[in-house]
């Protein structure tokens, strides 16, 4: 159930764009959705209702939880898969996962040189198409984007923005809490400890949240 949503999943007046490990940034984003009809009660409940996501052109992060589930998951340079670390109740495990959505489900991007500012962070914005619906999206130039498939045709790293007509009809709206260029205390990028290669066992029971 919670392959629906993991896709969408989980966006000073200066034009951003990475090309320097030096540079770092900080994002909290939030998710809201609509068009829930077709959806129980308790699939609801495992829909994340943001993430953070942290690094710079070389290494990313992202954290976020469904349901039990604690995740973090990291892209380098360059790398098609996304690493996963998970935490389901104290078992920690970990493993690399690559994306193949059908062709219609990837967004088209058309790109210019309008500009807007979130949080004094002046970003440029593409025009998406997905399914045949505009919309606009707030992006950073430079930054990997694996972590959200239908938008991987992007030339950067979505931060804003509203897909609608997605699996059963699910609409979901993305939009910047908080946004800094700098990492704050305490994070690190580095992979957290404790975790242990997943089984085919443990693949198998886990891999369907990740379509």
């Amino acid at each position: 159930m919670v392959k629906y949503l993991l896709c969408i999943v989980l966006s000073l007046q200066l034009s951003w764009s990475f090309g320097q490990e030096e540079n770092n940034f900080y994002a909290q984003l939030v998710y809201e959705y609509s068009n829930l009809d077709s959806f129980s009660i308790m699939q609801q409940k495992f829909m994340p209702g943001g993430t953070i996501i942290y690094g710079n052109d070389s290494v990313l992060y992202q954290t976020f939880t469904i349901g039990f589930l604690d995740i973090v998951r990291k892209v380098t340079k360059d790398q098609d898969s996304v690493e996963h670390f998970i935490n389901a109740l104290g078992k920690k495990i970990k493993f690399r996962a690559v994306f193949d959505l059908a062709s219609d489900d990837y967004a088209d991007f058309k790109y210019s040189t309008v500009t807007d500012t979130i949080q004094n962070v002046a970003l440029p914005i593409a025009i998406g198409n997905y399914r045949g619906t505009e919309f606009p999206c707030y992006y950073i130039k430079g930054i990997p984007n694996n972590f959200f498939p239908r938008l991987s045709r992007l030339k950067g790293l979505p931060l804003q923005y509203k897909l609608t007509g997605m699996d059963k009809g699910l609409n979901a709206l993305v939009f910047v809490k908080e946004l800094k260029r700098s990492i704050p205390d305490g994070i690190h990028l580095r992979d957290p400890e404790g975790y242990e290669e997943a089984t085919e066992e443990e693949l198998e029971s886990i891999r369907g949240y990740f379509k």
